[in-house]
């Protein structure tokens, strides 16, 4: 593994999330992720082929990270309440980067279906072991991560004007 690389990746995708608590991806330019960043235009592009490619290792990484903060749940309102609290406590950063953006949103909920997936064959939590037990496993984590990583964006977009407890119980009730 070549370290000066991935330190490059990781204050690359550092410096977006950064502007992203402040604008619209859509907004933001390489010029202005390599200011943050402080390398020049020609190191982003060794890294990344344009921003859209920044922008989806972006949201592989929060998939991974997301299904990480909920794993260990033993029940689905802890998932719940563990996946919304992840999503809110970087709710300007989920805002700009996934506003209008259907391509984003289904890369972000594949990976997060992906990464459910093969932490279920890894770990023995409760949802692991109903991933594992199913007849099909994919059609779960697909469901799970879809429809939650969809609900959530409706709430932060403030299509359900709910508090956040209310919008936990909604979900209970839901499923």
């Amino acid at each position: 593994m070549n370290y000066t690389k991935e330190r490059t990746r990781q204050l690359i995708m550092q410096a977006t999330k950064q502007l992203l608590e402040k604008q619209y991806f859509e907004s933001i330019t390489v010029r202005d992720i390599c200011t943050c960043t402080k390398i020049h235009r020609s190191t982003f592009y060794r890294h990344y082929e344009d921003k859209y490619q920044l922008l989806v290792d972006l949201l592989n990484y929060y998939a991974i990270e997301i299904n990480e903060y909920t794993e260990k749940c033993a029940t689905q309102e802890e998932i719940y309440r563990a996946a919304l609290d992840f999503v809110d406590e970087r709710r300007k950063v989920f805002r700009h980067m996934l506003r209008n953006r259907n391509e984003a949103l289904k890369t972000f909920t594949e990976s997060y279906s992906k990464a459910m997936l093969a932490a279920a064959y890894k770990g023995d939590t409760p949802r692991a072991k109903h991933i594992r037990t199913t007849t099909y496993p994919q059609i779960i984590c697909d469901f799970y991560s879809n429809g939650l990583i969809t609900v959530i964006m409706k709430w932060l977009n403030d299509d359900y004007p709910l508090s956040k407890e209310d919008f936990i119980e909604a979900l209970i009730e839901t499923i």
